[in-house]
């Protein structure tokens, strides 16, 4: 919410954010008992906060892009973190198109963390032995890339308009047409 606020009035803004993955692991923990839909929910506002605090990306282009509002990267000037100090960046056109082409096969109806299970054919993950996900074709190709890596594989999907997430449909990964006509 400060990140919103910060600056506003035209004059410099300082935001300092402090993220530890055991803080969502206990909000997690609070959220066994309440009911399902508030549960669903609320996992995914967290995955949201969590992607936003793990982001490479420019942090405004992400929070702007979360509200629906388009943002130019090379406006930010170096005013966020990771403008500012930008992480190594590798060439990774072939795993998006294994990203695309999983969500496809996956006929558009999963959320991040399962599209991440059968992408890196994760058998402990009941969907993909319940739905048989892990009898097509796709499942496993991406098992020598750690979960992280996808994660962020799907994230800069999302803020690059590869992808899209159905927020009325529980954050369901879909393809949009920039997605379909991507060619690796």
């Amino acid at each position: 919410q400060e990140t919103g606020r910060g600056g506003r009035d035209g004059l410099e803004g300082d935001c300092l954010m402090f993220y530890s993955y055991k803080d969502i692991m206990k909000l997690e923990k609070f959220l066994r008992d309440k009911p399902v839909a508030e549960r669903e929910m609320s996992a995914q506002l967290m995955d949201e906060m969590v992607a936003y605090a793990e982001t490479s990306a420019c942090r405004r282009q992400f929070l702007l892009h979360y509200f629906g509002e388009d943002y130019d990267v090379k406006e930010c000037n170096n005013k966020c973190d990771n403008c500012k100090y930008p992480k190594e960046k590798v060439a990774a056109s072939a795993n998006l198109t294994l990203a695309l082409d999983s969500v496809k096969q996956l006929n558009e109806k999963y959320r991040v963390k399962t599209v991440i299970d059968f992408i890196q054919g994760n058998r402990n993950s009941n969907e993909m032995s319940d739905f048989d996900l892990d009898k097509l074709e796709g499942f496993g190709k991406g098992k020598s890339e750690d979960g992280n890596y996808w994660n962020s594989i799907l994230r800069s999907a999302l803020l690059q308009d590869y992808l899209r997430k159905d927020i009325e449909n529980y954050g369901l990964l879909k393809i949009t047409d920039k997605g379909k006509s991507f060619k690796g």
